[in-house]
């Protein structure tokens, strides 16, 4: 699991049709509509968690898989 201390590195949120997604750094993706980046990882992972159930969709992490989230 990754700390919340801040070390340089940004985390983004990006909405696809099917899922949102947190993605390192700020790379384009493809198909994907940018939400926010943020600094603090578990901040972003959270709120990328409650924003997909919230909009029942699936949350994708890139970085740490065991945090992703499937909406069934």
């Amino acid at each position: 699991m990754k700390s919340t201390k801040q070390t340089g590195e940004v985390y983004s949120l990006y909405v696809t049709p099917a899922a949102i997604e947190l993605h390192p750094n700020e790379d384009e993706v493809e198909n994907a509509r940018f939400i926010c980046a943020q600094k603090d990882y578990m901040s972003i992972v959270s709120f990328g968690r409650d924003l997909a159930k919230h909009k029942s969709m699936s949350f994708i992490n890139y970085l740490d898989p065991r945090s992703s989230y499937v909406f069934e």
